[in-house]
């Protein structure tokens, strides 16, 4: 007598179309700018040899340029995975910068109501460029961090695509010089936010411990 089949054909069609989850972490990265940000944590991404849908990078157009419009396409584009896939991005992370944007507490706000961290930098992302190149407390201006950030890379242009190639010899540096910013902004009574400050370093440090404890658990 032979082996009993067990299931049908509906039971391997629902096998068949049940949504894989990619293989832990799903992050969701969502950029203020168009080309700056998500150009340098795509080139990070590929460097942890992460796939496009363990981290998720959207920015520019697309999820506007307020950070309160930011943090609320996160919102959405979270929902649209559990609604889609049927599963939820392990961390939601938002990045912008200070510039002139008004009411930008709010958006810290929402994010911490949504459990989303919030990656700023003030006076703008380049910072975090600079930092890997020297150490900065003095307040500086978006217009002086390029022209500073011009005598280390003379060519740099906004949005160039290796930028991440281009300074990660220096990233230990830029982490220490980020967190020491933040450390003396805070020994001065002053809000670890105040130009010049930047967090880019705690999330270029979450994503390495992700990606080392992801291969160890392979």
């Amino acid at each position: 007598m032979g082996a009993r089949k067990t299931g049908g054909k509906r039971e391997r069609e629902l096998r068949r179309k049940k949504p894989s989850r990619p293989p832990k972490p799903i992050i969701l990265i969502v950029c203020e700018g168009v080309e700056t940000e998500p150009n340098y944590f795509h080139k990070f991404r590929q460097n942890l040899r992460f796939s496009k849908e363990q981290m998720k990078i959207c920015g520019g157009d697309e999820c506007g340029t307020h950070p309160k419009n930011i943090v609320e396409f996160a919102k959405n584009k979270r929902e649209e995975i559990e609604r889609k896939k049927g599963y939820d991005y392990d961390e939601v992370w938002c990045v912008f910068d200070c510039d002139a944007h008004e009411r930008i507490h709010e958006a810290f706000n929402q994010a911490e109501a949504l459990k989303y961290r919030v990656i700023f930098s003030n006076p703008c992302f380049e910072l975090w460029y600079l930092l890997h190149y020297q150490d900065q407390r003095a307040h500086i201006e978006r217009e002086d961090v390029f022209r500073s950030l011009r005598s280390h890379i003379p060519d740099y242009e906004k949005g160039i695509e290796n930028i991440y190639t281009l300074l990660s010899d220096n990233q230990a540096e830029a982490i220490e010089r980020a967190k020491r910013i933040r450390k003396w902004h805070k020994d001065n009574g002053d809000e670890e936010t105040e130009n010049p400050s930047t967090t880019v370093d705690t999330l270029v440090e979450e994503l390495e411990s992700i990606f080392s404890n992801f291969q160890k658990g392979r």
